[in-house]
């Protein structure tokens, strides 16, 4: 007599008392297309909250996905399985802040692969797709698409749809766009400052000493000026404000320096009051939009061809935006206080962030470094320093 072809498995009591089910499924080998027998475990219950027939149920319904599936698995396209099996499990741990760019990310892998059968995924058309797209997009974009790869090929091998994980050796293309190291010169500030009116100046005084995201910036009101403190509430997100903030650590209060509080109350005192407005109001009394601002006062600063062929702008100055302003402001501060200090002001979750991402290496602080262990070291024996 032939062997069932879905057997239900069978349940084991393991040593700490839980219910361990295990069952033996046929999956699809991506590599060579035959169906081949699994076996599978999954902890279901405990003993002293489930019974052994409750355990048994359990394992029927382990066992069902597959056998409702049986002749369909030829037919599952990585898009399905992306949209119907990966997705619902994922998207309710992403943050509000990310949904956009994992839903615009997604696009590009359904678009190459969401006819793809699923038994069909294969490592090197993987590869070959992330190179191409490593031309274009940034390398955050690459990371994140590779990862993205990975987490829908091990879910399919989860779920029984796959026997082997075809992203297993999947890697970072070589030739991935580097980020964006820009940090600006103290000169280069310096003259970013003067070619502004006095309300971008004191913007850019407080983005260069506070380190504010500009979803931060803008959603500032007349009661988020506390003395020599801005207490950040609310963010600006796709124009729209939203209670909450990039990290759970984001919504709190940063330092001003003293004689910047004096001269942005003085600056307040002429503008409209009301607790509620917006500090950086638009001509309508409403917030400011970081694309327009950027357009408006930021990128006319950048050193380009106007017009009639003259090169106008702050000369080398290449790049100007938010983030090369936030990065500056890390990489300088460093002169003056610690990562802890600068971790505090930029609100990142954890130190490693801001020095890796954010802080920079300054030539001139590394040569006063040689320089000091060079005089230390050639100081005579039992000489203190």
């Amino acid at each position: 007599m032939g062997r069932a072809r879905y057997s239900e498995g069978y349940i084991l009591l393991t040593k700490t008392n839980n219910w361990q089910a295990n069952w033996f499924p046929y999956v699809v080998d991506p590599l060579s297309g035959q169906e081949k027998r699994v076996h599978k475990t999954k902890i279901v219950g405990t003993k002293p909250k489930m019974k052994l027939f409750q355990a048994k149920a359990e394992l029927r319904k382990l066992n069902q996905p597959m056998q409702e599936n049986e002749g369909m698995v030829e037919n599952h396209t990585f898009g399905w399985f992306l949209t119907h099996r990966w997705l619902p499990l994922k998207e309710t741990n992403w943050r509000p802040s990310t949904e956009n760019t994992n839903a615009e990310l997604l696009t590009l892998l359904e678009a190459r692969f969401g006819s793809v059968p699923l038994k069909s995924m294969d490592v090197v058309e993987m590869q070959k797709w992330l190179k191409e797209i490593a031309k274009s997009r940034s390398s955050s974009a690459v990371l994140h698409l590779r990862t993205f790869l990975k987490s829908i090929c091990a879910e399919a091998v989860d779920q029984d749809y796959l026997a082997k994980d075809p992203s297993r050796k999947l890697t970072v293309p070589k030739d991935i766009r580097p980020p964006d190291k820009t940090v600006l010169t103290w000169d280069q500030l310096r003259k970013v400052f003067a070619a502004l009116s006095e309300r971008d100046q004191l913007i850019l005084l407080i983005e260069g000493t506070a380190g504010l995201r500009p979803s931060e910036l803008f959603a500032l009101r007349r009661s988020s000026f506390t003395g020599c403190q801005l207490r950040i509430t609310e963010t600006i997100y796709r124009g729209k404000l939203r209670p909450y903030g990039k990290t759970p650590g984001s919504l709190t209060t940063v330092d001003l320096a003293a004689p910047l509080a004096e001269q942005f109350t003085l600056w307040l005192d002429r503008q409209p009051e009301g607790p509620d407005r917006f500090i950086f109001a638009n001509a309508n009394g409403g917030f400011l939009h970081k694309d327009n601002y950027l357009n408006r006062v930021l990128y006319p600063l950048r050193e380009h061809k106007s017009e009639k062929g003259e090169t106008v702008g702050i000369s080398g100055l290449k790049k100007l935006n938010f983030q090369i302003l936030r990065r500056t402001f890390s990489t300088l501060a460093q002169q003056h206080g610690t990562v802890k200090d600068i971790q505090r002001q930029m609100r990142h979750a954890k130190p490693d962030l801001t020095a890796e991402n954010y802080m920079q290496v300054i030539p001139e602080s590394v040569r006063a470094m040689v320089d000091a262990m060079y005089q230390s070291l050639i100081l005579p024996a039992g000489r203190v320093q």
